[in-house]
């Protein structure tokens, strides 16, 4: 009988000895006279690697930081068949997002459970009130907006109501009825009351809930809080989504497809609440829902999800979580599930449903997931979308994403203050939006924002995110992206394909590893199936569709920090790829501590026209000339590297245009100490030598004398890399800040190792081994006030040297090209807005005659001062 995912059954579990070996004697037969020499059918098997088990009997040494993979073998008579199965890393450690050292306390708050993520119409006193167990709040500090407290962000409108220990209202005191502090094996709480509505204008509606610590204690904000549902109507807006409470799944419930039950029964867009527990399930979500869980759980003293078992596990509280990886017993109920609900809205092309991941959304029609304006105006799709929110997602394994797969026309979706860790997939690991080569399967106006991606790993394409071709308009923010792994590209954040409109803010994306380029992020084209770059005697003539495909859309990456992470190949920190002429806005990010096995430690460009980089900070960032395609003792640049155009898509360009990946804005940055280096040979036994710093870099064109232009920056050395290996002086009269130390708070430098590459053992290999903190993030790239940095930058990318009197003119106006982040963030702020921490820019701290031109502070970070009114536009 031809094999059946859904009928299996476990012949033998052994385990490996220290050195991964191990060895299993199993039937050879149970046929013979097969129609072959030698008699005797060979037995055929499969040999799963880091298999989870059963949900009866589960292995309790299998690793969710491994690929669970399953090879086919076969078994001869009196045979021994020696087998290679590889363990292959979807993940790493250290995501501990806290800025303290080793043993110091945490200082940013924990949300693991809530009593209830609701309350109702009628609910009022007490009913009101809603209990969080969390670790880390710290003491409660003063009672009134000084000290912990709680922030209630409506998501239509953005208003924020503060809940403190104040006296006054909305309910006891001023929100916050207690606000204690656990120790040991016991969590911290917070009691909160929920304002009544029209109290203070307070409408109904979900709210994120987000916990703050007291400013004596860092006036940290939690990451992953949950949202609220205030249902009921006032002030025009109505919000009474169904309640439907999920029970428990086993052992404290009897159904082992709980959830999945309720899904089915549920009406379009009710509120699903889970309880507390682990539901080993994979889900279908074949209609628009909210799938609220009580918060992700956790270890108390731990930033880490139930996977990981910290060493010192002193309380475990129980939240609402997916485990994904019995899928092969939740098979059968799952195909039974698509088949019961279909037919769905796909690409006709691709439109089997992709199996594994802990969520699979479809749509039974392309409109099933739209939403209409809300009253009085605001964000619809954060109002009335559906929703993913408060859950722990771990260990899917898909066909797709292992995570939360969107399959096609899943538009507004929310995936909001989850934990995904541990999942993988065959193109993404913890969410995918579509999948490849589906160019039909729009996932429009998805929002990621407050989740953790941890851990999560993709066979090729994507690791934490896979977005891909029609995801246009989605907005990732305000997330930590750590430890994700790549076999190819975007091993944080993968942008892969058309899908404009979208804006990747406000996240930490650190320590992520991607086999080939992009690290951090990645944004570039679907290259085409069947590419055609040459034509030939039975194709057409060949087109820059026809070989690079559509490019990648417009895409606004402001404010992220991204540290720590290492490609492969090319832009550890940042790879764009064939955007062509669409605007790559990068604005007021820290790019530091990265590093690149070719070039492009921090970021790499090409086949990009438009890329406009300003106001980042970009240090400290390594090459290390450790590819395939390296030559010992040949540098590449650590900080921007850039290559030459491909000739299809440079036939499309004005005539004169630059033959490489040339900014249309390079100003207002900070590019200090990136590092290159070389191998001291390619086979074992290798070192690396230092090159010294390079900041850019021009590679394969036929100009020798091609360069970046960056203006108004603090650079190293102020040379650039040519295409001839030579070092030349980038152009002079720019008003850059040639090796003056920009005095960083507390900077660091990587700490590197050489060893046997995986592919290769022969082969020398560079990875990122550690820093200090070893564990968490370590490092902080503001500027000191003493830094020289501070107001010497300008408000348009062409402003001349020196600053004229007109300096802070719209660009618009003055024809000065590209506008720098200026005023406060917001969607109709075309400049993107704010410095790194979304404070005002620019504010002046020096007076003097020239220094009020120039008031921007250079790189991401703008120190406190007086605020600059600015005649608008802003752009």
């Amino acid at each position: 009988m031809p094999y059946d995912p859904n009928k299996w059954r476990l012949l033998k579990t052994v385990k490996t000895s220290a050195d991964g070996s191990y060895e299993a004697i199993v039937p050879s037969t149970e046929t013979f006279n097969c129609p072959i020499p030698q008699g005797p059918c060979p037995g055929m098997y499969l040999v799963v690697v880091d298999d989870p088990g059963t949900k009866a009997n589960p292995n309790t040494n299998f690793d969710p930081n491994l690929l669970t993979a399953t090879t086919p073998t076969e078994a001869w008579p009196g045979l021994t068949t020696q087998l290679d199965t590889p363990v292959d890393p979807i993940s790493g450690t250290g995501c501990d997002f806290s800025v303290s050292g080793p043993d110091t306390a945490s200082t940013t708050p924990e949300l693991l459970q809530v009593s209830r993520p609701y309350v109702l119409a009628g609910n009022a006193g007490t009913a009101r009130q809603i209990t969080i167990q969390g670790d880390f709040i710290g003491p409660a500090g003063p009672t009134g907006a000084a000290g912990g407290r709680v922030n209630l962000t409506d998501v239509r409108t953005g208003d924020v109501r503060t809940l403190t220990r104040a006296a006054g209202p909305p309910g006891p005191g001023g929100g916050i009825v207690s606000w204690t502090p656990g120790s040991g094996a016991v969590p911290d709480t917070i009691v909160i009351q929920v304002p009544a509505l029209g109290n203070g204008g307070f409408r109904p509606g979900p709210k994120q809930l987000t916990i703050v610590g007291a400013n004596s204690n860092g006036g940290q904000s939690s990451v992953n809080g949950i949202t609220v549902h205030v249902l009921g109507s006032n002030g025009g807006v109505n919000y009474n989504p169904a309640v439907v409470n999920v029970p428990a799944p086993p052992p404290v419930g009897t159904n082992a497809h709980a959830l999945q039950d309720a899904i089915d029964g549920a009406t379009a867009g009710s509120l699903l609440v889970l309880s507390p527990g682990v539901y080993n399930e994979n889900i279908l979500m074949w209609k628009p829902l909210k799938i609220q869980g009580l918060g992700p759980g956790g270890i108390i003293g731990a930033h880490e999800l139930n996977a990981r078992a910290p060493e010192d596990p002193r309380f475990s509280i129980k939240g609402s979580v997916l485990d994904g990886r019995f899928f092969p017993q939740n098979a059968t109920a799952f195909d039974t599930t698509v088949s019961n609900h279909a037919p769905y809205a796909t690409d006709p092309t691709f439109n089997t449903i992709l199996r594994g991941a802990d969520i699979t959304a479809v749509a039974k029609t392309a409109g099933a997931y739209n939403v209409t304006a809300p009253p009085g105006g605001g964000d619809g799709a954060a109002f009335g979308g559906a929703r993913i929110d408060g859950l722990g997602l771990q260990t899917g394994r898909g066909d797709g994403a292992g995570g939360v797969q969107l399959q096609a026309n899943i538009n507004n979706m929310q995936i909001t203050n989850n934990i995904l860790e541990n999942n993988g997939g065959v193109f993404g690991g913890g969410i995918g939006l579509g999948q490849p080569f589906a160019h039909l399967n729009h996932n429009f106006n998805v929002r990621i924002g407050n989740d953790r991606i941890l851990g999560n790993g993709g066979l090729t394409t994507s690791g934490g995110i896979g977005i891909f071709y029609g995801s246009n308009n989605y907005d990732i923010t305000q997330s930590i992206f750590c430890s994700n792994f790549g076999v190819e590209y975007g091993a944080g954040i993968s942008h892969y394909g058309l899908s404009p409109g979208s804006a990747i803010h406000d996240n930490k994306i650190y320590y992520n590893d991607a086999v080939d380029s992009g690290a951090g992020i990645s944004v570039q084209t679907e290259l085409p199936r069947q590419a055609n770059c040459n034509g030939g005697p039975n194709l057409p003539p060949p087109t820059l569709a026809s070989c690079r495909g559509a490019g990648s859309g417009a895409v606004n990456i402001d404010r992220n920090l991204i540290q720590g992470n290492f490609s492969g190949d090319d832009g550890g920190g940042i790879f764009v790829s064939d955007a062509f002429t669409q605007p790559i806005n990068i604005r007021n990010n820290m790019i530091v501590d990265n590093g690149a096995a070719d070039m492009g430690g921090a970021i790499t460009i090409d086949d990009t026209a438009n890329a406009r980089i300003s106001n980042n900070t970009v240090a400290n960032n390594v090459t290390t000339a450790s590819t395939e395609n390296s030559a010992v003792g040949v540098p590449h640049a650590a900080g921007l590297a850039s290559e030459q155009n491909e000739p299809l898509f440079q036939a499309t360009l004005p005539a004169g245009s630059p033959g490489f990946s040339n900014p249309t804005a390079l100003f207002n940055d900070i590019f200090w100490n990136n590092d290159a280096m070389t191998l001291s040979q390619f086979g074992p036994g290798a070192t690396l030598v230092d090159q010294g710093f390079i900041d850019f870099e021009v590679r394969g064109t036929t100009n020798n004398a091609d360069t970046f232009t960056p203006r108004y920056s603090t650079l190293t050395n102020g040379q650039i890399l040519g295409p001839d290996g030579v070092q030349r002086a980038v152009p002079g009269g720019q008003g850059n800040r040639i090796g003056e130390d920009p005095l960083f708070v507390t900077p660091f430098t990587l700490e590197l190792a050489v060893s046997g590459s995986r592919l290769d053992p022969q082969a020398a290999s560079v990875t990122i081994t550690g820093q200090d903190p070893p564990v968490g993030l370590g490092g902080d790239y503001h500027l000191q006030t003493t830094s020289p940095a501070v107001d010497r930058g300008v408000r348009c990318s062409g402003t001349p040297f020196p600053a004229p009197a007109n300096a802070l003119a719209p660009c618009t106006t003055t024809n000065r090209g590209i506008g720098a982040p200026a005023g406060l963030p917001s969607a109709a702020n075309a400049t993107g807005g704010g410095d790194y921490d979304s404070q005002y820019r620019p504010q002046q701290r020096f007076f003097g005659p020239l220094r009020t031109r120039t008031p921007w502070d250079l790189g991401g970070d703008e120190l406190p001062g007086t605020q600059v009114p600015l005649t608008p536009p802003l752009q």
